[in-house]
């Protein structure tokens, strides 16, 4: 498995960007105790973002079987899109 590298990943970077604005807002205003409830939500935002970005533009799939109530199927690049969703759905929901 091939690994990226820290300095060219734009999610990283984004994420670093977005934090340093935050903590620079939060600085200018901290009586706001909300602007803290936003750093955390604009956080997991970026965070939920990227890792459904990850999952829909994987390049190579590797077929395996699941079971999914109690029914045997075969995970291939067509479940990219549903498993994105699911992630998705329940990384906002939680």
């Amino acid at each position: 498995m091939k690994q990226k590298k820290i300095w060219t990943d734009v999610s990283f970077w984004v994420l670093i960007g977005m934090n340093a604005y935050l903590v620079f807002y939060y600085y200018l205003q901290p009586q706001i105790f909300t602007t803290l409830v936003w750093l955390y939500w604009a956080q997991s935002v970026l965070i939920g973002f990227f890792n459904f970005a990850d999952i829909i533009t994987i390049r190579k799939v590797k077929p395996m079987p699941i079971t999914v109530n109690g029914v045997d199927k075969i995970m291939n690049a067509k479940m990219k899109l549903p498993g994105a969703l699911f992630f998705l759905f329940h990384y906002g929901f939680f």
